[in-house]
């Protein structure tokens, strides 16, 4: 009954959960990212940031989605990382 209740609010929006799969990045850095930030490496994760900014620009799924989002400059996720 959950999973249709959440599949009934993702398809208003256009999703799904296959959409969602598809629309996920798969990280190379090796360390679970519900650790906190200083188990990374700085230079190593800045530089997945911009791997996976390079792999939604060219996503085709998100292309013709009218989403909401919000992205950082890089310099400004530098001072905060």
């Amino acid at each position: 009954m959950k999973w249709l209740i959440l599949d009934n609010i993702l398809r208003r929006d256009g999703l799904s959960f296959a959409l969602l799969r598809d629309l996920s990045y798969k990280s190379d850095i090796g360390i679970r990212l519900k650790k906190n930030l200083h188990y990374f490496d700085k230079n190593m994760l800045l530089n997945e940031l911009v791997e996976v900014n390079k792999w939604y620009e060219i996503c085709e799924y998100l292309h013709d989605m009218t989403i909401d989002y919000r992205i950082k400059k890089h310099s400004i996720g530098k001072i905060k990382v």
